[in-house]
């Protein structure tokens, strides 16, 4: 969870004083007035701008400053009615605006603050906090595109403000341009060493771009500056057990917990790293959590998963689906996946790939002692057991993990863009020369390299690179393909009882779920179809029986020696199977495949 920083500008006025005589004209009271709010006493400071209103009742300043101590004491609605009636005793007036801004803000009215804070910069464009505010609102309103531009003008005027460089890396981790949130994160923590928000939330960043060890390090280091960030605690959890550090991460999860009884993704994180056993005091907190006064949507849709996979734990199927379902039913408003458009892609992708195509070369790297680097792509859909080939491979000291890189598609709109391709995916590999085509799997090659310049295999495990697959086999001939495949009620119900922090849009309705599952293989039984041996298939029902057969496989299938490829602990075959239990639950699901699928 990346973490916001929710300062305020605000203007500051003469030296505090203690108080102000019962009589006095209305710019000294105005001034004792302004000092003792300045002095942190904005209660006090109300009472002397209610009597300047007593003696004049359309005093702008007494209206606006009154309504600002309001707005500071929790009364956010007469903050509005008194500025607005400040509002309208003269022209525009910047500072106004800006209060009134965050007054509607404090109530939750987006829309209306994001009007007071442009109406604001219309007056005086030159407020890089007003800026950065707006670019808050527009955050929380999800205008990202927006909210990027109110934070690059804020920049703009003040590059080195720390806090608007965090907030614009929170949207743009939001948006997925990892690499740019990163950027970001890193900026503000170089403007300010102990900035344990921004830590944390490059922390996140790495974590979404495979880097674990660097993205634990990042979160070590908010932890070293701030022990009671909740959130660093939960995002060392992940990183942790995605790292196969289960207990360790499960630990980190309670510790959030500890410190945040009501921290939603904490209980998530936790429920998935733990079983649950009947009457477990666990499961009551989650409840409580949900029942607790506030709660947002995103917060109930955490617990929800959470309080499904409890349920799932101590056996009450019937009711963890009824959880489940309320979960998914919250996210697929938000997600608005089109599964007709996803079939009509996949049809498209076929369709430019008909055949096998002819493989460029020169596209793959050398390390320092000339020997060719490797790319290896693990594909499958979530919970296939990418993560579990990709843990086996990187026990292998040649082999470097990049987890669900982004560089293929990046390399690929880079070149396209640098040649003023438009960027309709399939189509535009249509109009790409061998030339370019080598490029694409240069540019891949040198950035997914840079973290592991002495690594021989460069493993990816993003999910939607089975989208690319013959781009990837052309652009870089040396590379293996590893497919993950399980069964499919399986697949299909351990995705639909998950919350993703990114992406799977069809993962939170069955039909639209079963219906991606269809495309998903079939274009994968195209790619076989077309390139045979070149691609290796792992069953996950195999690897959880004997990892350290399937291990041996993939060592070879990579040209690596396999007598290493035994695994460090075993691997539990308590899921295989799981999808029994939700029998009666599957027509749904059922009807999206469309057609009969072994």
């Amino acid at each position: 969870m990346a973490r916001k920083d929710k300062r305020r500008r605000k203007k500051t006025a003469g030296p505090p004083r203690r108080g102000a005589p019962r009589r006095m004209d209305a710019k000294t009271a105005m001034r004792a007035a302004i000092a003792l709010h300045q002095a942190g006493k904005p209660a006090e400071a109300a009472k002397i701008y209610t009597q300047v209103l007593a003696a004049q009742p359309d005093h702008a300043d007494a209206l606006h400053l009154l309504g600002v101590a309001h707005h500071q004491g929790g009364e956010h609605e007469r903050a509005v009615e008194l500025i607005g009636k400040a509002m309208a005793l003269g022209p525009p007036n910047a500072r106004y605006l800006s209060n009134l801004g965050e007054a509607y803000k404090a109530l939750g009215q987006h829309a209306e603050a994001a009007e007071s804070y442009r109406q604001a910069l219309a007056v005086d464009p030159a407020l890089a906090g007003v800026h950065y505010n707006l670019g808050n609102v527009l955050a929380e309103l999800d205008m990202a595109d927006e909210a990027i531009a109110s934070y690059g003008r804020a920049l703009a005027l003040d590059a080195d403000d720390a806090e608007v460089h965090n907030n614009l890396g929170n949207v743009l981790l939001a948006e997925e341009r990892l690499e740019e949130a990163a950027a970001s994160y890193r900026r503000a923590v170089d403007l300010k060493p102990d900035y344990a928000n921004a830590h944390g939330n490059l922390g996140s960043a790495l974590r979404d771009m495979g880097r674990l060890d660097d993205a634990a390090a990042s979160c070590r280091r908010a932890l070293e500056i701030d022990p009671g960030m909740a959130e660093a605690h939960c995002n060392l959890g992940i990183a942790l057990k995605e790292m196969g550090r289960r207990q360790e991460g499960a630990a980190c999860f309670r510790r959030a917990l500890e410190i945040r009884p009501h921290f939603a993704e904490a209980h998530y994180m936790h429920a998935r790293a733990h079983h649950f056993a009947p009457g477990e005091e666990g499961i009551a907190r989650i409840a409580e959590a949900l029942a607790a006064k506030g709660v947002t949507d995103d917060e109930r849709s955490y617990l929800l998963f959470a309080l499904g996979k409890a349920h799932d734990d101590i056996g009450l199927y019937d009711q963890a689906f009824a959880y489940y379902g309320q979960a998914n039913e919250a996210m697929a408003r938000r997600a608005d996946y089109d599964a007709a458009a996803h079939g009509e892609m996949i049809d498209a992708i076929e369709k430019v790939f008909s055949q096998a195509p002819e493989p460029v070369t020169g596209a793959t790297d050398g390390d320092a002692d000339g020997a060719a680097k490797v790319p290896v792509f693990v594909i499958g859909m979530s919970r296939t057991g990418k993560t579990l080939v990709e843990s086996l491979l990187t026990r292998h000291d040649a082999v470097h993990g990049a987890g669900e890189s982004l560089e293929l598609e990046g390399a690929l709109r880079r070149v396209v863009d640098e040649n003023s391709i438009p960027w309709i995916y399939p189509q535009c590999v249509r109009f790409l020369s061998a030339e370019q085509i080598n490029e694409v799997g240069m540019s891949y090659m040198e950035r997914i390299s840079r973290d592991a310049p002495r690594a021989r295999l460069l493993v990816n495990t993003l999910p939607a690179n089975y989208q690319y697959l013959g781009l990837i086999l052309q652009a870089l001939p040396a590379a293996r393909i590893i497919f993950c495949q399980r069964h499919p009620f399986d697949t299909c119900l351990y995705v639909y009882f998950s919350r993703y922090r990114h992406g799977n849009r069809h993962s939170y309705e069955l039909p639209a779920l079963g219906a991606y599952y269809a495309d998903f293989h079939r274009l994968m039984a195209h790619w076989t179809g077309l390139f045979g041996e070149r691609i290796l298939r792992v069953r996950y029902e195999a690897l959880v029986e004997d990892p350290g057969q399937v291990a041996a496989r993939a060592y070879r299938f990579c040209g690596l020696a396999d007598d290493a490829a035994a695994p460090l602990a075993e691997f539990t075959d308590s899921e295989v199977g799981h999808w029994r239990h939700y029998e009666s639950h599957l027509d749904d699901l059922r009807r999206g495949f469309a057609a009969p699928i072994g």
